[in-house]
């Protein structure tokens, strides 16, 4: 763990979300009142500087309050690759996790899809 000038840090664009203003501001306040609870995640660049890999919130609130440096955990590329890789499988796991818990409050018929739909109207005839 180390703090990184803001400066050194080259911030790609974040393809996983869009940050929205109310969120970096809450955030923000919440660096004010307790300091940076969790590190952001850098990777060093060929240039000499650092990659922002995540943290994006915290660097965009850091930024905003007017702060120089940022508390970082510095990552090899491999280790990257691999965490990101663990990160997207519970990512996935969530998300699968939540859909079928969606469908457990679901009729059967509807749970099954069109074709039991299909299947019960042509009985029905």
């Amino acid at each position: 763990m180390r703090l990184i000038a803001l400066s050194e840090i080259r911030v790609d664009r974040n393809v996983r979300q869009q940050l929205l203003d109310d969120e970096v501001t809450a955030l923000a306040g919440s660096i004010e009142l307790l300091g940076q609870i969790t590190p952001a995640i850098v990777r060093a660049d060929d240039a000499g500087g650092f990659v922002l890999v995540a943290g994006h919130k915290r660097f965009a609130a850091l930024t905003k309050l007017g702060r120089s440096e940022i508390r970082c955990e510095v990552r090899t590329a491999d280790a990257e690759h691999a965490e990101r890789a663990a990160e997207n499988i519970v990512s996935c796991r969530g998300r699968h996790e939540t859909i079928n818990a969606d469908h457990d409050g679901m009729p059967t018929d509807r749970r099954a899809g069109s074709d039991a739909r299909h299947a019960s109207d042509a009985r029905s005839a």
